[in-house]
């Protein structure tokens, strides 16, 4: 199972580059206006249309870092193998300090871009996990559908699926 909605999360990405090639050409518009308009009311009025567009790019550009971080975080959970992984963890892999983590996290999950997990004591517990026991040992494990872990107890590798 994949926790993050590649799908919705490129399409989300490709209207964003939409929206940037728009905004750009608004902007070369105005910035034409401005330079031929003589009275100061057109004046003002690009320089204020200016501020705005150039204030949507800024807001825009901070979304497309956060997709691109939500991506990132996507892979991790779709590479962890034993189901459950602490935001300590994805911090050492991601290279994101804590504080951003949860941040970015919370929104992927709101945008319904991230799935498939509980939240839980700053750990992220994967949804599909199921049980399995350990045919060296016979201790009782989990492990994520389809996925692969080595047993808590000896250490014998364990496959669900």
């Amino acid at each position: 199972m994949e926790h993050c909605d590649y799908q919705k999360l490129n399409g989300k990405r490709r209207a964003l580059k939409i929206i940037i090639g728009f905004t750009a050409a608004v902007m070369v518009l105005v910035t034409i206006l401005f330079f031929v308009s003589e009275q100061t009311f057109q004046f003002v009025v690009c320089s204020i249309l200016m501020a705005v567009l150039i204030s949507y790019l800024v807001i825009i550009a901070w979304i497309e870092r956060k997709l691109k971080r939500t991506t990132v975080y996507g892979h991790i959970l779709d590479e962890d193998h034993d189901g459950s992984i602490t935001l300590e963890r994805i911090c050492q892999i991601s290279g994101y300090p804590v504080s951003k983590v949860k941040k970015d996290i919370k929104w992927s999950v709101d945008q319904g871009l991230l799935r498939g997990f509980d939240y839980e004591n700053n750990r992220l517990i994967m949804d599909d996990l199921k049980e399995v026991i350990c045919a060296t040992c016979g201790a009782l494990n989990l492990v994520r559908e389809d996925g692969s872990g080595k047993c808590k107890n000896c250490g014998s590798y364990l496959k669900r699926g």
